[in-house]
């Protein structure tokens, strides 16, 4: 699908992005960077099942619904999806 390889790419630019912030030491730059990464590379996650989403609020929930709770995704106590 060109939407989840678009969001793909997005995600990659972004930790690009966020690793050269760090670099220069503009840390709140890189973990905004570094969270809009997760974000585009979890909006492309939701499209592989087709699930169809309109606000950060609703990735979340359907990551929750559909990846974590379904035993996809694991979940660590800091409350982050992994892999």
């Amino acid at each position: 699908m060109k939407e989840i390889e678009t969001l793909l790419k997005r995600a990659e630019k972004n930790i690009k992005s966020a690793a050269l912030l760090l670099r220069e030491k503009d840390f709140e730059s890189s973990i905004s960077r570094g969270y809009y990464a997760m974000f585009y590379a979890t909006e492309a996650l939701l499209l592989t099942k087709n699930l169809k989403f309109s606000s950060h609020k609703s990735v979340i929930t359907l990551l929750g619904k559909h990846f974590i709770k379904a035993g996809i995704l694991g979940w660590i106590p800091d409350r982050s999806p992994r892999v």
